[in-house]
C-alpha cells in the first residue's frame, strides 16, 4: 500500500515552528537549506524532510533516531536501517507531497505555468505533444503540467536518475486509467494516480505494481499538525 501527504507552506513558519523543525531535520537537509538565498525556498525544503518524518514515524511506528539516510548511486534517498519502506517526496510553487510505501514510488508535484508547451515538443513523444495542442487554448498548460508529473513520478520510482528520456516512455489515459508505453509497449509494472491539489498545482504518483487501487488518496496536513508532532517525537 502507498500513502501521500502534502502541505500547503504559503504562509510560511513562526520562528519557533521553524526552529523546531530545522533541529529535526538531518544534517544533509540543514546544509541544503543554508545555501538557499529566499526564505520561501528554505521553508518548502525543510517542510519536504519533516512531512516525509511525519509519514513515516506515524504509519511505522519509528523514531527519530530510526529515520537515518543513505543515497544509491543515483542519489536517491532510501532508510539506512529499512530498506523495505520506500518514500519519494517532492515540492513546487505552495505545496509539499510525499509519498510512503512498501514498493518502489516515485511522486511529483508542479506548478501550472503558461509558456511551457515548447518543452512538451521538444522533451514529450509525440502523440503526447499532439495531445496537449488538441486541448483548448486555456487548458493546455494544465495538459503538458498533469503529463510532466506523471512523467518524473515515473522517473523517480524507476530511481536512476535523469538516464531516461522523457520521450523514450508514453502515457495515454482511457476510461480513467492511466497506461504507461515503452516504444509502443504497453508496461504492466506500474501504476499511476494523478490530480490536482488546487486550480495551480498537479499531482502524480508512480508505484511499482500490477494491482489497482494500491495508491491511497491525498491525506493534506497543516503546520498545526505538523508542529504538535515535532514536540512530541522522540
Amino acid at each position: 500500500m502507498v500513502f501521500q501527504y502534502a502541505i500547503n507552506c504559503s504562509e510560511g513558519l513562526k520562528q519557533r515552528e521553524y526552529e523546531t523543525f530545522y533541529q529535526i531535520a538531518s544534517e544533509e537537509r540543514r546544509t541544503k537549506i543554508d545555501k538557499y538565498r529566499f526564505e520561501e525556498d528554505k521553508v518548502r525544503s525543510l517542510m519536504a524532510e519533516i512531512v516525509l518524518r511525519y509519514a513515516l514515524c506515524w504509519h511505522y511506528k519509528l523514531s527519530k533516531k530510526d529515520v537515518t539516510f543513505q543515497y544509491n548511486e543515483y542519489g536517491k534517498p532510501y532508510l539506512a536501517k529499512y530498506q523495505d519502506i520506500y518514500f519519494n517526496i517532492s515540492h513546487s510553487g505552495e505545496w509539499v507531497v510525499c509519498g510512503i510505501g512498501d514498493i518502489p514510488l516515485g511522486v511529483d508535484v508542479e506548478m501550472v505555468a503558461h509558456g511551457n508547451i515548447d518543452l512538451a515538443k521538444r522533451f514529450f513523444t509525440n502523440q503526447e505533444y499532439s495531445y496537449i495542442m488538441q486541448q483548448p487554448l486555456n487548458n493546455q498548460p494544465y495538459a503538458f503540467c498533469s503529463l510532466w508529473t506523471l512523467k518524473e513520478s515515473y522517473i523517480k520510482a524507476v530511481g536512476k536518475g535523469l538516464g531516461i528520456a522523457l520521450d523514450s516512455f508514453r502515457f495515454e489515459e482511457k476510461e480513467n486509467k492511466i497506461y504507461l508505453y515503452h516504444e509502443e509497449n504497453l508496461e504492466y509494472d506500474y501504476v499511476f494516480l494523478k490530480g490536482q491539489l488546487d486550480k495551480m498545482h498537479c499531482v502524480a504518483l508512480c508505484a511499482k505494481c500490477n494491482t489497482d487501487n494500491v495508491i491511497k488518496d491525498i491525506v493534506k496536513l497543516s503546520i498545526y499538525d505538523l508542529f504538535n508532532w515535532a514536540l512530541q517525537i522522540e
